[in-house]
């Protein structure tokens, strides 16, 4: 990721982290307000049994849990060429991550870092951001490598400790990742139906020569940027809850200037004065399609007239 400045702006994080503490602060206690233009909101629905760590996102397990792809490259809007697939769910004890790495080079991954707490970023990897009291200020980094090798920090403080899990599995076209971060490492409760998390989850692709940065909500480079995270919408059942009134509440509770809400197979978008707008992927595609049919009949129209 992008360390430009990281041991200048270090010390900083590390005071603000600390005098936050980690306990919960009051609804009303922000260190700042979301910057997002477009915020991604990602339901994470409640699970009766622990996933079983070993690296395989089989069906039985992950098939109630909404799949979100589209990773961009940071702060560009071009897709990433090798696309990254998340899954979230959570139990009494634990919030669960289901990924799959897509990667056309297997055969290139890097994985030099064996040590845990190492320079992990280094390598090809996975990294994911919890901003669990929602102030777009304190949160905890969490990085694991294609062999399964972990770091944690608090923010930019990297004595910060916690007991999570992981495991990691390779076919010859993606490595797979599972991971379970007890809630009491972050001091938590099980979270309640409707709480919000600030969380983002971003890649660092190595194997295809040099460094490519990858994100679900649009960092800008910089994965230390909790102010542009995107959110985790904790809900009871296996469906998410999709009347009206409660994707306008995830909406105001999210901020931005339009909210993107993910639901099986696409996502809500709602915007300020808007009625909630409901997006299929396939709605989606097909309107790239028109869009683009448009494009060449208009380059078309420019070559004929001239």
């Amino acid at each position: 990721m992008n360390r430009v400045d990281r041991n200048r702006r270090q010390l900083a994080w590390v005071l603000a982290f600390v005098a936050l503490g980690a306990a919960r602060p009051s609804a009303q206690e922000v260190v700042s307000d979301n910057e997002a233009l477009v915020t991604l909101t990602y339901p994470v629905r409640r699970v009766a049994t622990p996933i079983k760590l070993d690296g395989v996102l089989s069906e039985q397990e992950w098939g109630t849990a909404v799949k979100v792809g589209g990773f961009r490259i940071s702060g560009k809007e071009n897709l990433a060429s090798e696309q990254t697939v998340m899954h979230l769910l959570y139990d009494d004890t634990a919030l669960y991550l289901g990924i799959k790495c897509a990667e056309s080079r297997m055969g290139d991954l890097k994985a030099a870092v064996l040590v845990h707490d190492g320079s992990v970023w280094h390598d090809d990897c996975v990294e994911f951001f919890i901003d669990r009291n929602h102030d777009h200020g304190s949160y905890w980094q969490f990085i694991v490598n294609s062999v399964g090798t972990q770091y944690e920090a608090a923010a930019f403080d990297p004595t910060w400790t916690a007991k999570w899990q992981g495991a990691t599995s390779k076919t010859a076209t993606a490595w797979y990742l599972e991971v379970a971060v007890p809630f009491t490492s972050l001091g938590s409760e099980t979270p309640v139906p409707g709480e919000v998390w600030g969380f983002n989850l971003d890649r660092e692709r190595r194997a295809g020569g040099g460094t490519q940065l990858y994100n679900w909500a649009d960092v800008k480079g910089d994965f230390h940027s909790p102010r542009l995270f995107g959110h985790l919408a904790f809900v009871d059942s296996e469906r998410q809850q999709e009347a009206p009134a409660e994707i306008a509440r995830l909406a105001t509770t999210v901020k931005g200037r339009e909210a993107h809400i993910y639901t099986d197979g696409g996502y809500w978008i709602v915007s300020p004065g808007q009625p909630a707008k409901r997006w299929s992927y396939r709605d989606l595609l097909r309107g790239a399609r028109d869009e683009a049919n448009q494009y060449w009949e208009e380059l078309e129209k420019i070559y004929h007239d001239r």
